[in-house]
């Protein structure tokens, strides 16, 4: 009933009868902050409709439709999964729904305890007993770190770098992906999905190893630049830690949840894609030809964000 009602709240030919916003922030008051099963793909998820991915889902039945694809498609061709980031598990169920092999690895890490729970009920109502789920951070040192986290209902927003919008939480376990894959047999194709609020260079840093090591592999990353300007860092370093591991090509993924029909920037974030190995490449030219993936000498928006920080975009094949 509260799903319903907050439905016709965002119905905007409603918005000229008197008393609707009174009505909208009431019903929002409502459901802020709670969590509502709905269909996703071929399973269930439960999502809070008030996040901007329950939004999305709600709206469109999807979220981040262009980066799931990209996740899909390489799962369908036997990757293994790891999702560092994973929140409540959109983006995993999503690749786990598509898994065409039980020796297929599925591997979600996220710290935030209130999230996990969210998560772990996801992958429970979908009978994914296959998927690896683990209770901890990635980054660059294996420590016990502090997650600083919302002080509202948001509890999807957390990260380990301090920010005026979080406060400080508790400490969580970290491990370098070098430390948790070492000794495993890594020899096998990997699609990597790394969403960390702002941490994702330290994960990285973390794994030199692996991904040098690693021969076919595709890595969407999620760039905020203000973030990585906290640690001396911008996405030239994010491009060069990559490139120093073999990904030598690199794209700008145009999801219309980060840009809008005219090509700017909804937020100061976006999504990348780095790929390694003739394999991955090739999967990319066949089969992802149809996913816009933006060159920044048409949308100088992003090109004013991106040059501010020193790098220069585009595919490099050297």
């Amino acid at each position: 009933m509260c799903l319903w009602l907050y439905k016709l709240s965002r119905k905007e030919k409603l918005q000229k009868i008197k008393g609707f916003w009174r009505f909208k922030n009431w019903v929002t008051g409502l459901i802020i902050g709670r969590y509502f099963k709905i269909p996703f793909l071929k399973g269930r998820i439960w999502m809070c409709p008030t996040h901007s991915s329950g939004i999305a889902l709600m709206k469109r039945g999807i979220f981040e439709p262009q980066i799931i694809k990209i996740i899909r498609t390489y799962v369908r061709k036997g990757y293994h999964y790891i999702d560092i980031g994973a929140n409540i598990g959109i983006h995993l169920l999503a690749a786990a729904f598509a898994r065409i092999s039980n020796n297929q690895e599925f591997i979600a890490f996220e710290p935030e305890s209130a999230i996990f729970s969210i998560l772990k009920r996801n992958c429970e109502l979908n009978r994914l007993n296959f998927v690896d789920l683990r209770e901890e951070g990635v980054g660059d040192q294996d420590v016990q770190l502090l997650l600083n986290i919302s002080p509202t209902k948001n509890k999807g927003k957390h990260s380990f770098l301090s920010s005026k919008e979080l406060i400080p939480g508790y400490k969580v376990k970290v491990q370098k992906i070098d430390s948790i894959f070492y000794g495993e047999n890594i020899n096998k194709p990997y699609i990597i999905k790394i969403d960390t609020e702002g941490f994702e260079y330290k994960i990285l840093e973390g794994g030199r190893k692996f991904f040098k090591e690693i021969t076919e592999c595709a890595v969407i990353i999620e760039v905020t630049p203000a973030d990585l300007k906290l640690y001396n860092k911008c996405i030239q370093d994010v491009v060069n830690i990559l490139k120093k591991s073999g990904f030598n090509n690199w794209l700008v993924i145009g999801d219309n949840e980060t840009f809008n029909d005219s090509g700017k920037m909804i937020y100061s974030f976006f999504n990348m894609l780095f790929i390694k190995g003739n394999k991955t490449m090739d999967i990319y030219n066949y089969y992802l030809n149809d996913i816009d993936f933006l060159s920044v000498d048409i949308f100088p928006d992003m090109l004013k964000t991106l040059t501010e920080t020193g790098v220069n975009l585009g595919a490099d094949n050297n």
